[in-house]
């Protein structure tokens, strides 16, 4: 018993707080989820916010490895 290793369930949305049935692998609701997608889909197309820039800094590093 001393081996094994207890982990918390998430039962609260990581974003909005609030109490869900169901929630994704990084705990947010569906909802958030949706909407923070939302964000990084219109970050990409507008080619500005911070997901844009993890993505341009992670793509110029991946060119420069080949």
């Amino acid at each position: 018993m001393g081996d094994e290793l207890k982990f918390r369930k998430i039962t609260a949305c990581k974003l909005c707080h609030k109490r869900k049935a169901k929630l994704s692998r990084r705990g947010f609701c569906i909802e958030c989820s949706r909407k923070l997608n939302q964000d990084a889909i219109s970050q990409l197309r507008v080619k500005k916010g911070e997901t844009y820039e993890k993505w341009k800094r992670n793509m110029l590093r991946n060119l420069q490895k080949e």
